[in-house]
């Protein structure tokens, strides 16, 4: 269980989502200001199974579920494999699907955390805090 974030991770593949989000993470004062940016989900997977140093490891990873290549399902199963050296990131989703199974989905899958709708807002982000510290 964390007590603050020090690194946060966004997958997302739109530019403006990764703006607005950076810009929100960026005023909160409860977040370090380490923001780790992949526009894909390969990229990010190959980044946390290399991770050599705690240091690096995100403490919350922002997971867009609709991506081109790999989307954040794919991610997931794969993610779910990795064996992490240190602590296993917090995994949040984070999508403008208003679908039910979707939410549905990712309260079924362990390594999920939780299901936020996009946009990424102030309030939505010291919600996720609030579980995060209890």
């Amino acid at each position: 269980m964390m007590k603050d974030l020090k690194k946060v991770m966004l997958i997302d593949d739109e530019e403006m989502s990764i703006f607005i989000n950076k810009l929100i993470l960026n005023k909160m004062e409860d977040i370090n200001k380490d923001i780790i940016v992949f526009n894909e989900a390969k990229s990010a997977l190959f980044y946390l199974m290399n991770i050599d140093n705690e240091e690096n490891i995100p403490d919350l990873i922002l997971l867009d579920i609709n991506m081109p290549d790999m989307n954040g399902w794919e991610f997931t199963e794969i993610y779910e494999a990795i064996q992490f050296k240190f602590k296993q990131p917090q995994l949040a989703i984070l999508t403008t699907s208003l679908n039910p199974k979707d939410k549905q989905k990712a309260e079924n899958l362990t390594v999920v955390d939780f299901f936020v709708n996009k946009p990424l807002s102030k309030e939505k982000v010291n919600s996720l805090l609030n579980v995060v510290r209890s």
